[in-house]
Formats: structure tokens, sequence, C-alpha cells
């Protein structure tokens, strides 16, 4: 796909850059080391900038490169807030499964609620469909995404949401042949239709 993210852990030479790498690092001290003082959270946040290096990911249909921690840590902040509802046992093996979504209408509200909560390593989309104005009285979608491909807008979102996912977008109706590989790819544990 050309518009496939890509991650580096080198700082490009050129382009715009955003950075949310610092802001995280004091998430991860706070949440880390609860209740602590704010000067307690900034002396770990210090410390975990020595270990913890930024990646680089590279989002171009953004034209923008964004600055954050790594895999880890990113699911760490991600799913800090899980913590009371599901048990660490729990959240790594719902973080495994391999989930296919057919449908990027309301399939693509299952997708980026299965992604926001990290549930899901990987994931099959499938749609042949492309947004039109009708579509958004029932999609997280904006006028932007008019007359673009569900399945492509789906996966720039779910990527936005989560890089470090793997997002494989079937830009197909599914029928005898392509069922297959939507079902397939990855070994779904799960279908959602």
């Amino acid at each position: 796909m050309s518009k496939d993210v890509k991650i580096s852990s080198k700082k490009p030479n050129s382009g715009l850059i955003k950075s949310v790498y610092t802001a995280q690092i004091l998430e991860l001290a706070e949440v880390q080391v609860p209740g602590s003082s704010t000067k307690q959270q900034i002396d770990l946040a210090n410390k975990l900038k020595q270990t913890i290096r930024p990646v680089y990911i590279q989002f171009p249909w953004l034209n923008m490169t964004l600055e954050c921690v790594g895999e880890e840590e990113f699911f760490q902040l991600k799913t800090n807030r899980n913590q009371l509802l599901i048990n660490e046992t729990e959240q790594a093996r719902l973080r495994s499964l391999n989930i296919s979504i057919a449908g990027m209408s309301v399939g693509a509200s299952a997708l980026y609620g299965l992604v926001g909560t990290g549930i899901g390593r990987s994931f099959n989309i499938a749609d042949d469909d492309i947004f039109s104005t009708t579509n958004l009285n029932r999609v997280s979608a904006t006028l932007m995404d008019v007359e673009e491909s569900k399945v492509q807008v789906a996966y720039m979102r779910a990527k936005e949401m989560d890089p470090f996912l793997d997002v494989n977008p079937i830009n197909v109706k599914l029928d005898e042949r392509s069922v297959h590989e939507f079902m397939y790819y990855g070994k779904a544990d799960l279908i959602v239709e």
C-alpha cells in the first residue's frame, strides 16, 4: 500500500515533525509511580528519557512525522486505564488477537473501539465502497472523507490511533473468492460482520 506508515529509530532530516515524546515520558512516570509528587515524576521522567529512545513514525497522508515512545511504552500508556477492568494476563491475550472486520460503515466503529482499548494485534478490514455524504449520519467520518475508500479511511484512522498495529485493508466486496483472504490472513481469532 502506498500510504503505509514507516517507523524508524532515526529522526528524519526534513519535513514536519510533531513530538509527543516528552509528554508521553511524563505520563509514563506518572503511571509507573502513581500518587508521586510532581518533582518525583520529573526526576523519573529524566531517568526514563535516558533509557527509552523515541521512535519516528511517518504518516504519508498527513505529510508528517510523529516522535513518540516505542511500542511497549505506548501500549502501557494506552491500556493504563483498563487496569481495573482487565487484568494483565487478560490484556495480553486480548492484545494478541487477530481480528477481521467486514464492512467499514458500522464496522469502523467496532475497529476504532477495539484499537482504542488495546484489543487486537492485527486486523483485516474489508469493504469495496467509498464514502458518500449520506454515510456521515452513522459513521465516524468527515466531509474530507467523501469519495474516499471506506477501507482506506478506516486504515488511516486505525494507524493514527496505534501505528504499531498490523492493519490489512482489503478493498474488495466479500464473495466466495475474497472471503478466504479476509478470514485466514493472520488466522482470525474473531470475525466481526
